[in-house]
């Protein structure tokens, strides 16, 4: 009979091997042993979980030992020994490491963690909104790799009842819903002024002398800016007026 330990909350930021990986573990500690104790801290497993529950279906007593208060730290031994060797995709990470820091404030820091995680600041602060705002059913959707943190976020705009709402009709309606959510981009009532060649800008500009800048109309736009900087335009050399157009249409949403 093996001793039965409980898990400790902090450890419980991490989800558990799958039952697969559990039967495979247990079979290699029943040939080679556990080659790496556990940590107890608290009188609970902060480390070593998954060798825990092998070593129960091996019949093998779990070896473990405490915490050393003097030289680790609970919340770092936790992060480390985890968030890198877990098959974690970066939305998984990012939720992890936003709840961790909800659990620990003051300690580690974004920039900490994204060094130590391997994820973006970015990734991290779009997973502390999901934290903060999400239900637990959208949360457990991005933890448990079947929501993207994108989505997610979107979702987490909603009111808490519906958040749960949408997760209970799946993933696929999940992304429709957050997909609606996003913002888009204006449609393209300037399509028919995309094609127009950079050359047209000065005779337009000399005919109009001084061109109204239209929203959403980057040849507007460019007259406009030539109109007022003549000098300088005529100065750069002859691509660069169509580059200036292709980037004012790529920046307003066109192709």
């Amino acid at each position: 009979m093996t001793t039965l330990y409980e898990f400790h909350p902090l450890a419980n930021l991490f989800p558990l091997g799958s039952k697969r990986e559990h039967e495979e573990l247990a079979d290699d500690i029943k040939k080679n042993g556990q080659l790496e104790p556990g940590i107890l801290f608290e009188g609970k497993i902060l480390d070593g979980r998954n060798r825990y529950i092998a070593c129960q279906m091996a019949g093998v007593e779990f070896n473990i030992r405490d915490l050393d208060p003097d030289t680790e730290d609970a919340h770092s031994v936790v992060f480390s020994k985890n968030i890198l060797r877990r098959h974690l995709t970066a939305p998984q990470k990012a939720m992890i490491v936003a709840e961790f820091l909800k659990r620990t404030p003051g300690g580690t820091t974004n920039k900490e963690a994204a060094m130590k995680s391997g994820v973006s600041e970015h990734t991290i602060d779009r997973a502390k909104n999901v934290e903060k705002h999400g239900t637990d059913k959208l949360k457990r959707a991005v933890k448990r790799g079947k929501l993207g943190l994108k989505p997610a976020a979107a979702l987490a705009k909603l009111p808490k009842s519906k958040q749960d709402a949408v997760i209970l009709k799946g993933t696929k309606h999940a992304k429709e819903v957050a997909a609606a959510l996003e913002p888009r981009r204006k449609p393209r009532a300037f399509a028919a002024y995309v094609d127009v060649p950079a050359r047209a800008v000065k005779p337009a500009v000399e005919e109009r002398h001084e061109p109204e800048i239209v929203p959403g109309n980057p040849v507007a736009i460019v007259l406009a800016c030539y109109a007022k900087h003549k000098a300088e335009w005529n100065a750069l050399p002859p691509a660069a007026p169509q580059l200036i157009v292709d980037t004012i249409v790529k920046a307003l949403g066109g192709e």
